[in-house]
């Protein structure tokens, strides 16, 4: 079993990802303590991007491995079933702690 992520040209969900890095309070801290000319630093800047990038890739394994674990389920199912298969709990589990995670401690 092989799991190969493919990522579209402009990005998995990039939006979905810059705003998680957002969310994560990073952008805060970098304009408080990484000040550059014009705002924030060009390195801030290219950290947090850096960081988009990182996460829309590991937004794209996770859709990579469910796929994966659904197509296992699909072949445990009879040809003649309708049943469709889902992921159950312990697969959802492992999907979800499949992506980054970017929190800040306060």
């Amino acid at each position: 079993m092989e799991l190969k992520v493919t990522r579209p040209v402009n990005g998995f969900a990039p939006s979905h990802a810059a705003e998680a890095i957002h969310a994560s309070g990073l952008v805060h801290l970098f304009e408080d303590r990484a000040q550059g000319p014009f705002g924030m630093s060009a390195l801030a800047v290219d950290t947090l991007e850096a960081l988009v990038e990182a996460a829309d890739i590991s937004l794209a394994a996770a859709e990579a491995l469910r796929g994966l674990v659904l197509d296992e389920l699909r072949a445990s199912v009879s040809p003649s079933s309708f049943a469709l298969p889902e992921l159950q709990a312990p697969h959802r589990q492992l999907v979800r702690a499949f992506p980054v995670r970017v929190r800040m401690s306060t």
